[in-house]
């Protein structure tokens, strides 16, 4: 279920890149909303703030979820016994993920109106209707909450000791996966806030891509990471290289596959606009 977490975030992170989720800014392109627009979508626009849902907003309150639900998942295992220094290494990650989920949140909330002034400084270019823009977002939240959260889990469960050396590795491999992919994350940030895209079509920074591999190989070799699987790898003398490298070649062709998905998606979209 965890690493399965980091492999869906690694999709939605290439369906990003691919253009999916720009209707509502979400990929990496600036949008804005008129009052009539608003009016027309009542249910999204009375949930929609003044600088709009942005991914970053989801994220932080997803890890704010996961932390507060995981504090009592870290001892299923054992449950009725004593508790181990692995179950307290493990909930004092799930103790992060509240503080970080719940910073996340609160910083969103300062960054609504400069999401929304820096929404209307890029796309308000002397046209009327532009300046009737009621809520709007640059296309990303420079709030670095989510990406600090992946990093350090990568960076603690890369050192967190397990029973066998095997097991140690193959940990190593996944929590560096995800300490990469957040480097990668925020390269992006840097990016637009160096140079911000003034165009609401989708933007496609070439580090997404990156990222969106490492957080999808991570959360597969994540999976991979279980006692019982482990376990299977020891009996039969696999070496931990034996699942990097499954891991990856399978990373690279899902990602393949979702990319054909996205573009026929894509296609699919214009035609019915054109209709």
């Amino acid at each position: 279920i965890k690493g399965g977490v980091f492999l869906i975030l690694g999709v939605v992170a290439l369906g990003r890149y691919c253009g999916n989720g720009r209707s509502y800014g979400w990929a990496w392109n600036p949008i804005g909303f008129t009052r009539k627009q608003i009016e027309e979508n009542s249910t999204w626009g009375n949930l929609t703030p003044r600088g709009t849902i942005t991914m970053e907003t989801i994220e932080t309150g997803l890890i704010l979820f996961y932390g507060c639900t995981n504090v009592f998942l870290e001892h299923l295992a054992g449950a009725g016994g004593a508790w181990t220094a692995k179950d307290l290494q493990h909930v004092s990650i799930a103790f992060m993920y509240i503080g970080t989920g719940l910073c996340g949140v609160l910083i969103e909330g300062q960054l609504n109106k400069w999401r929304y002034e820096k929404a209307k400084e890029l796309l308000v270019n002397g046209n009327p209707q532009d300046e009737e823009t009621v809520c709007g977002s640059p296309g990303y939240s420079p709030n670095p909450f989510p990406t600090f959260t992946i990093f350090w889990t990568g960076i603690l469960m890369s050192q967190h000791a397990q029973a066998s050396e095997l097991s140690t590795s193959v940990h190593t491999q996944w929590g560096s996966l995800l300490s990469y992919g957040s480097f990668f994350r925020i390269l992006t940030y840097i990016i637009f806030y160096l140079k911000p895209a003034k165009s609401s079509k989708p933007t496609r920074p070439i580090t997404e891509l990156i990222t969106s591999f490492c957080l999808i190989c991570g959360g597969i070799i994540f999976m991979e990471s279980t006692d019982q699987v482990i376990e299977a790898m020891e009996y039969r003398g696999f070496t931990p290289l034996f699942t990097c490298n499954i891991s990856v070649g399978v990373s690279v062709l899902l990602m393949s596959w979702l990319i054909i998905l996205f573009m026929l998606k894509q296609k699919l979209d214009n035609l019915k606009n054109r209709s």
